[in-house]
C-alpha cells in the first residue's frame, strides 16, 4: 500500500499485488475485492472517502499494465459496497482474452 500526491491536488493510495502463476478470472474479483477492503478501510478510518477509482490489470508480469479503468464519482463514496458493485461490474465487463492474469492494481483518490 502506499499513498502518494498527485498534479489534481489529490491523494491516493495505492494497493497491487502480482502473482507467480496466473490467476483464473473466476478468482480476480476476490483479490481484487482483498486489495480494495485493505486501502478502503485505511481511507475510512482517517475519514477520507474516493473520489476516484483506478482499477488495472496485466496477463504478463514483466510488462506493464495492459487492461486500465478510470472512473470519477460525482461525489466522495462512502460506502464500501458501491465500489465493490463497481469493480465487480468492470470485471464482469472485462474481455474474453482475460482469463489468466498476472497483476492487478488498484488506487482511489481522495
Amino acid at each position: 500500500m502506499q499513498t502518494q500526491n498527485n498534479n489534481n491536488f489529490m491523494k491516493s493510495i495505492t494497493a497491487e499485488t502480482k502473482y507467480f502463476t496466473t490467476i483464473p478470472k473466476y478468482e480476480l474479483k476476490a483479490e481484487a475485492f482483498i486489495l480494495l477492503d485493505t486501502i478502503f478501510s485505511f481511507l475510512s478510518e482517517n475519514r477520507h472517502y474516493p473520489k476516484r477509482l483506478i482499477f488495472k490489470l496485466s496477463r504478463n508480469p514483466n510488462h506493464d499494465f495492459d487492461f486500465c479503468q478510470e472512473l470519477l464519482f460525482p461525489e466522495p463514496v462512502t460506502k464500501l459496497e458501491n465500489i465493490r458493485k463497481t469493480i465487480s461490474n468492470i470485471i464482469d465487463s472485462l474481455p474474453g482474452d482475460y482469463n489468466e492474469l498476472t497483476r492487478i492494481m488498484i488506487v482511489l483518490y481522495y
